[in-house]
Protein backbone atom coordinates (compact mmCIF):
# COMPACT_ATOMS: atom_id res chain seq x y z
CA UNK A 1 0.00 0.00 0.00
CA UNK A 2 2.62 2.31 1.24
CA UNK A 3 4.73 1.36 -2.31
CA UNK A 4 1.48 2.55 -4.40
CA UNK A 5 0.93 6.02 -2.48
CA UNK A 6 4.46 7.51 -3.05
CA UNK A 7 7.14 7.22 -5.91
CA UNK A 8 11.07 6.00 -4.94
CA UNK A 9 12.42 9.52 -4.97
CA UNK A 10 9.24 10.79 -2.36
CA UNK A 11 10.08 7.96 -0.11
CA UNK A 12 14.02 8.73 -0.36
CA UNK A 13 13.07 12.31 0.69
CA UNK A 14 10.53 11.14 3.82
CA UNK A 15 13.77 8.56 4.69
CA UNK A 16 15.83 11.48 5.33
CA UNK A 17 14.03 13.86 6.96
CA UNK A 18 12.48 11.17 9.48
CA UNK A 19 16.44 9.93 10.25
CA UNK A 20 17.14 13.76 10.52
CA UNK A 21 15.28 13.28 14.01
CA UNK A 22 17.36 11.39 15.42
CA UNK A 23 19.75 14.95 15.54
CA UNK A 24 18.65 15.92 19.79
CA UNK A 25 16.52 19.30 19.04
CA UNK A 26 19.28 20.83 21.38
CA UNK A 27 22.10 20.55 19.52
CA UNK A 28 24.15 22.84 17.76
CA UNK A 29 25.31 22.23 14.48
CA UNK A 30 28.16 23.20 11.80
CA UNK A 31 27.71 22.90 7.95
CA UNK A 32 31.05 23.33 7.38
CA UNK A 33 31.32 24.11 3.68
CA UNK A 34 27.64 25.02 3.42
CA UNK A 35 27.79 25.91 -0.25
CA UNK A 36 23.54 26.72 -0.96
CA UNK A 37 22.38 26.10 2.03
CA UNK A 38 21.14 22.93 1.40
CA UNK A 39 21.68 20.42 3.83
CA UNK A 40 21.39 23.71 6.58
CA UNK A 41 17.93 23.76 5.37
CA UNK A 42 17.33 20.06 6.19
CA UNK A 43 18.75 20.51 9.74
CA UNK A 44 17.02 23.74 10.73
CA UNK A 45 13.79 22.12 11.86
CA UNK A 46 14.81 19.35 13.86
CA UNK A 47 18.17 21.19 15.74
CA UNK A 48 18.64 24.51 18.67
CA UNK A 49 21.00 25.92 16.11
CA UNK A 50 22.80 25.52 12.47
CA UNK A 51 26.23 27.31 12.13
CA UNK A 52 26.62 27.35 7.93
CA UNK A 53 29.98 28.26 7.04
CA UNK A 54 31.49 28.81 3.35
CA UNK A 55 34.13 31.16 2.00
CA UNK A 56 32.60 31.60 -1.40
CA UNK A 57 30.40 35.28 -1.46
CA UNK A 58 28.33 33.71 -4.36
CA UNK A 59 27.24 30.75 -2.09
CA UNK A 60 27.18 32.54 0.57
CA UNK A 61 24.46 34.99 -1.35
CA UNK A 62 22.49 31.78 -2.56
CA UNK A 63 23.21 30.20 1.13
CA UNK A 64 21.34 33.66 3.29
CA UNK A 65 18.44 33.66 0.59
CA UNK A 66 17.50 30.25 1.25
CA UNK A 67 18.27 30.27 5.17
CA UNK A 68 16.33 33.55 5.32
CA UNK A 69 13.44 32.23 6.80
CA UNK A 70 15.14 30.43 9.95
CA UNK A 71 15.90 32.56 12.74
CA UNK A 72 18.05 29.88 14.19
CA UNK A 73 20.67 29.74 11.34
CA UNK A 74 23.58 31.16 11.23
CA UNK A 75 25.39 32.27 8.13
CA UNK A 76 29.15 33.36 8.26
CA UNK A 77 31.86 34.12 6.23
CA UNK A 78 34.62 31.70 6.22
CA UNK A 79 37.44 29.06 5.79
CA UNK A 80 37.32 25.94 6.77
CA UNK A 81 40.91 26.02 7.64
CA UNK A 82 39.90 28.83 10.24
CA UNK A 83 36.42 28.36 11.55
CA UNK A 84 34.33 31.65 12.63
CA UNK A 85 33.56 29.46 15.26
CA UNK A 86 33.80 29.62 18.96
CA UNK A 87 35.84 26.78 20.62
CA UNK A 88 33.38 24.24 21.74
CA UNK A 89 30.81 25.28 20.37
CA UNK A 90 29.57 22.71 17.83
CA UNK A 91 27.88 19.14 19.07
CA UNK A 92 28.30 17.94 15.52
CA UNK A 93 30.35 19.59 12.61
CA UNK A 94 29.19 18.69 8.80
CA UNK A 95 32.03 18.34 5.95
CA UNK A 96 30.38 17.14 3.42
CA UNK A 97 32.00 16.97 -0.35
CA UNK A 98 34.31 19.43 1.36
CA UNK A 99 37.47 17.94 1.90
CA UNK A 100 38.73 17.31 -1.59
CA UNK A 101 38.45 20.96 -2.15
CA UNK A 102 41.07 22.07 0.62
CA UNK A 103 45.09 21.72 0.47
CA UNK A 104 45.68 20.32 3.91
CA UNK A 105 42.68 18.51 5.26
CA UNK A 106 44.33 17.30 8.61
CA UNK A 107 44.59 21.20 9.54
CA UNK A 108 40.55 21.71 8.88
CA UNK A 109 40.34 18.45 11.07
CA UNK A 110 42.31 19.94 13.96
CA UNK A 111 39.76 23.24 13.46
CA UNK A 112 36.77 20.80 13.77
CA UNK A 113 38.30 19.37 16.52
CA UNK A 114 38.84 22.80 18.57
CA UNK A 115 34.81 23.82 17.99
CA UNK A 116 33.15 20.88 18.78
CA UNK A 117 31.83 20.48 22.19
CA UNK A 118 33.20 17.64 24.31
CA UNK A 119 31.94 14.17 22.88
CA UNK A 120 30.99 16.11 19.61
CA UNK A 121 31.19 14.00 16.59
CA UNK A 122 32.06 15.39 12.70
CA UNK A 123 30.61 13.36 9.71
CA UNK A 124 32.66 13.19 6.71
CA UNK A 125 31.41 12.55 3.37
CA UNK A 126 33.74 12.31 0.41
CA UNK A 127 35.11 10.61 -2.62
CA UNK A 128 36.88 8.02 -2.28
CA UNK A 129 40.26 7.70 -4.33
CA UNK A 130 39.59 8.21 -7.99
CA UNK A 131 41.86 8.25 -11.05
CA UNK A 132 39.74 11.24 -12.65
CA UNK A 133 42.32 14.10 -13.42
CA UNK A 134 39.69 16.09 -15.32
CA UNK A 135 37.91 16.72 -11.90
CA UNK A 136 40.67 19.01 -10.72
CA UNK A 137 40.97 20.77 -14.01
CA UNK A 138 37.17 21.05 -14.74
CA UNK A 139 35.97 21.73 -10.98
CA UNK A 140 38.98 22.56 -8.91
CA UNK A 141 39.08 19.66 -6.90
CA UNK A 142 42.63 19.59 -4.99
CA UNK A 143 42.56 16.11 -4.00
CA UNK A 144 41.38 12.63 -6.17
CA UNK A 145 39.43 11.15 -3.34
CA UNK A 146 41.07 9.56 -0.59
CA UNK A 147 41.72 6.15 0.85
CA UNK A 148 40.20 4.83 3.93
CA UNK A 149 43.76 5.01 5.50
CA UNK A 150 44.21 8.42 4.92
CA UNK A 151 41.28 9.90 6.17
CA UNK A 152 41.68 7.95 9.20
CA UNK A 153 45.27 9.08 10.04
CA UNK A 154 44.19 12.77 9.34
CA UNK A 155 41.41 12.28 12.11
CA UNK A 156 43.65 10.52 14.64
CA UNK A 157 45.93 12.79 14.00
CA UNK A 158 43.36 15.65 15.11
CA UNK A 159 42.92 14.12 17.91
CA UNK A 160 39.52 12.71 17.46
CA UNK A 161 38.20 8.79 17.56
CA UNK A 162 37.15 7.34 14.40
CA UNK A 163 33.37 5.46 15.50
CA UNK A 164 33.05 4.12 11.33
CA UNK A 165 34.03 4.30 8.05
CA UNK A 166 32.12 3.16 5.21
CA UNK A 167 31.88 3.27 1.36
CA UNK A 168 28.72 4.07 0.10
CA UNK A 169 26.47 1.79 -1.75
CA UNK A 170 26.51 3.22 -5.23
CA UNK A 171 23.79 4.74 -7.38
CA UNK A 172 23.48 2.20 -10.48
CA UNK A 173 23.02 5.69 -12.00
CA UNK A 174 26.29 7.32 -10.85
CA UNK A 175 29.05 7.41 -13.40
CA UNK A 176 31.55 9.40 -10.71
CA UNK A 177 33.53 7.96 -7.74
CA UNK A 178 32.32 6.29 -5.02
CA UNK A 179 31.84 8.35 -1.72
CA UNK A 180 32.66 7.34 1.90
CA UNK A 181 31.20 8.58 5.25
CA UNK A 182 33.30 8.79 8.02
CA UNK A 183 32.06 9.63 11.57
CA UNK A 184 34.16 10.55 14.03
CA UNK A 185 34.11 11.38 18.29
CA UNK A 186 36.06 14.17 20.25
CA UNK A 187 36.94 13.09 23.55
CA UNK A 188 34.93 13.92 26.52
CA UNK A 189 37.26 15.33 28.61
Amino acid sequence: MFRAMATDSAQAQWTVQALLDLFDQSWTVADLGCGTGHLSEALAPVVSRVIAVDESGAMLTAARKRLSVWDNVDVRSGSVEALPIEDGAVDVALLFMVTHFVLEPHKVLGEVRRVLAPGGRVVILDLTSHEREEYSLQMGHVWQGFSEEQVRAWVTDAGLTVARYRVLPADPKAKGPALFSLVARKGKS
